[in-house]
């Protein structure tokens, strides 16, 4: 959703519409802050890693132009191939019970 939001964005700013594109920019900040605070910092350096890339991408839509919006949607891209590319092998690990389905996982959230 925030790639989405961000290309369009980039698209309004190039056409002079600020005002939309800004609104578009908000929206994909919330969905990576969102990202943000659903990692598990506890769990090592995988998710320090993360929160890294996430909080740069934030920095650069912060910037508001087409070379900051740019600069996040490189790397909210690159995470999204990643992830779409383990997928399926984490989809195997599952079903040969190396690792536990998603149901049987404990969430815990912190209330706000």
């Amino acid at each position: 959703g925030a790639i989405l939001r961000l290309e369009e964005a980039a698209r309004l700013i190039a056409g002079a519409d600020q005002s939309a594109a800004m609104q578009l920019v908000l929206r994909s900040e919330r969905i990576v802050a969102e990202l943000i605070a659903g990692l598990d910092l506890g769990r090592g350096e995988v998710a320090l890693n993360l929160k890294r890339l996430y909080e740069f991408a934030l920095h650069r839509m912060a910037d508001g132009s087409v070379g900051g919006i740019q600069d996040a949607l490189q790397v909210l891209r690159v995470l999204r191939d990643a992830w779409a590319t383990a997928r399926p092998e984490a989809i195997e690990l599952e079903h040969s019970g190396v690792i536990p389905p998603l149901d049987e996982v404990q969430v815990v959230r912190a209330s706000a």
